[in-house]
């Protein structure tokens, strides 16, 4: 499909019935030189996993800030990386739940995705097996999604 050509990875043009599936082949390409913010519930799911404290989490792992991010090592990898992989794989915060979708909120709320560039490095393999709804469902997305959906409500 059209979507998946470079020219048009930023158009935003899909939607929850769209086919999408994206196969991570663990590269970690996409691991690299990132700055992933965290909202409340993403530093409570990492804490939790981590079996830490949040002010522990806070202090070894993040920036803090308005909206505290990740951390990045000298390499500019991510803070959670190693050679095994990502180390909080099934804590992670939602952009990498999403990558290599991107989201963007309209003024009424509206929920506009579109495909991403990929890292060149990037071993990923698109398919078209799934509709983008399901691929968030497969990536235990919907939770942040609905966290993401109150904070925003919250602002209005």
């Amino acid at each position: 499909m059209s979507f998946f050509h470079s020219s048009d990875s930023l158009a935003f043009n899909l939607n929850l019935h769209s086919p999408f599936d994206f196969i991570c082949l663990k590269c970690c390409s996409c691991c690299y030189q990132r700055h992933i913010e965290l909202n409340e519930l993403e530093i409570a799911r990492l804490s939790q996993f981590l079996e830490i404290p949040e002010s522990e989490l806070i202090k070894k792992f993040l920036i803090p800030g308005q909206k505290p991010s990740l951390r990045t090592k000298e390499d500019g990898s991510c803070i959670f990386l190693n050679q095994a992989g990502c180390q909080i794989h099934p804590a992670r915060p939602l952009v990498c739940r999403l990558y290599p979708l991107g989201l963007l909120f309209g003024q009424d709320g509206e929920e506009k995705w579109g495909l991403m560039p990929t890292h060149p490095d990037c071993l990923g393999i698109f398919v078209q097996e799934k509709t983008l709804e399901e691929y968030l469902l497969s990536q235990g997305a919907i939770p942040y999604l609905q966290f993401e959906r109150q904070l925003r409500n919250k602002g209005k």
